[in-house]
């Protein structure tokens, strides 16, 4: 049996301490507004089908002004009061925060467009923004088949793309970049939070992506700006374009990631063990080393939460949905501390040991615990917990404590999966599983042992 001991494991009759409250994120006005726009090639206004000079409708512009999250929910969604400061959600003590996209309706249509009363709203609000304002960035809707790329669990996220000038008095120019808009509508936004008591939160995935930037901008240090699709490709993690909102709805934008979920594309394209130890692996502790970085612990980590970039050699893995991320205490001794323990929260095949269990936690081992558990899929192409599964359905969680389970969890991995047939794995990458699936996070191996480990070091 393994018995590695992690490093940087906090001991359990540590401290522990709430997690801290995110800063109250700032969020900024934009209207909606008709306009023709200059090809960036050309640099001559796009035209139709007939030569003329095309009208593009839904142009998304910011008007200047700027507001806190808490402010702009306390007026829509509370009537002119109050505000989320990311206590109102807390879960009831037997429910798991599960992603589910039945009850997210279509609230901007397949065009891009928002609802009829979304358009007399729109007359109200549609003043071409001030001369004096310096506004280098506007969003156009690109409208799908299917009218959007995806559901969302507050709403839906369109295709855009990204515009530019130069200064206010100029006309918007294309730039080639597409970018996602996740539209949220605030009614459902305050159902969410409110009745339903969802842990996933808009405003803590908001603060959370701009602490991250902000952690990264404090830390890049050359001088040399970057793009926010560069600075993605970077931290392997999501980073924003901006946070605006209107009268009906928050949208969140970020760049547009064209290769697709990780969970889908694996499930297509069937991942060599190499492809994961050269590429997705790497790829996805770098963007765990920035949250660790950050001080950030995401909590819902699983395949369905991470995106592809790109092709080839140039395809990156994208850590997307902090909607569940916390910020993890440090005492005066600037030392990590345990998060005290709360309600389970996450995907249930994901979760670690100790979160299900309700036990103070390390927020930086309960991240690396879902990393191993996906590592265990794209090598095998099946779930872990698969033989629990098929006798406790596919929600199987952690607590179901049977032989099999304490036998992989207890250091005994290598052994099991030698003796399960049709598993194709290398025996680096079996004892790296080993220590990596402890349901003890003592003996669970922390990001730098990880990083040293032989089987991300062999010889190509």
């Amino acid at each position: 049996m393994d018995n590695t001991t992690n490093s940087d494991y906090l001991p359990e009759n540590g401290p522990s301490s709430d997690h801290l409250p995110f800063a109250n994120p700032i969020i900024e006005k934009c209207v909606f507004t008709s306009m023709k726009i200059i090809d960036r090639d050309t640099g001559e206004f796009l035209r139709d089908e007939h030569g003329d000079d095309r009208m593009f409708g839904k142009v998304m512009v910011k008007n200047g002004l700027t507001s806190t999250f808490d402010d702009v929910y306390g007026l829509f969604c509370m009537g002119g009061g109050g505000g989320t400061n990311g206590t109102t959600n807390t879960a009831n003590d037997d429910e798991i925060d599960e992603y589910s996209d039945s009850d997210v309706e279509e609230d901007i249509d397949s065009d891009g467009s928002t609802t009829d009363e979304d358009e007399e709203d729109e007359d109200i609000d549609t003043d071409v923004p001030s001369p004096t304002q310096q506004l280098e960035r506007a969003y156009l809707y690109e409208p799908c088949e299917n009218g959007h790329i995806c559901k969302a669990l507050y709403g839906n996220v369109f295709l855009g793309k990204v515009l530019r000038r130069q200064n206010s008095d100029a006309d918007w120019q294309t730039t080639g970049e597409k970018c996602a808009i996740k539209a949220m509508p605030w009614d459902r936004i305050r159902d969410g939070l409110v009745v339903r008591r969802r842990l996933e939160n808009p405003r803590t995935e908001i603060a959370a992506m701009s602490h991250l930037k902000a952690v990264y901008d404090s830390t890049a240090g050359d001088g040399n700006a970057r793009s926010a699709r560069e600075v993605m490709r970077e931290i392997n993690v999501v980073v924003p374009l901006d946070f605006l909102y209107d009268d009906r709805f928050l949208y969140s934008i970020m760049p547009f990631c064209d290769g697709g979920e990780l969970f889908d594309v694996q499930n297509r394209e069937n991942f060599s063990e190499e492809m994961c130890r050269t590429l997705i692996i790497p790829q996805i502790l770098n963007g765990l080393r920035w949250l660790q970085t950050s001080r950030l612990c995401h909590r819902d980590i699983s395949l369905e939460n991470f995106v592809l970039d790109g092709e080839g050699e140039e395809r990156r893995v994208i850590m997307i949905d902090l909607g569940m991320a916390v910020q993890i205490p440090y005492g005066e001794d600037v030392k990590r501390q345990l998060i005290s323990s709360q309600s389970p929260c996450g995907k249930i095949s994901y979760i670690s040991p100790e979160i299900y269990q309700r036990e103070p936690f390390d927020g930086h081992a309960v991240d690396l615990w879902a990393v191993a558990v996906i590592l265990f899929c794209l090598i095998t192409g099946r779930h872990p917990w698969e033989h629990q599964q098929k006798d406790y359905g596919p929600n199987v969680g952690p607590n179901v404590l049977n032989n099999m389970y304490r036998h992989m969890t207890g250091g005994y991995l290598v052994a099991i999966v030698r003796n399960t047939e049709d598993v194709d794995m290398s025996e680096n990458a079996m004892f790296l599983l080993q220590s990596m699936l402890r349901a003890d996070p003592r003996f669970r191996l922390c990001l730098e042992q990880i990083l040293a480990h032989r089987w991300l070091n062999e010889m190509n």
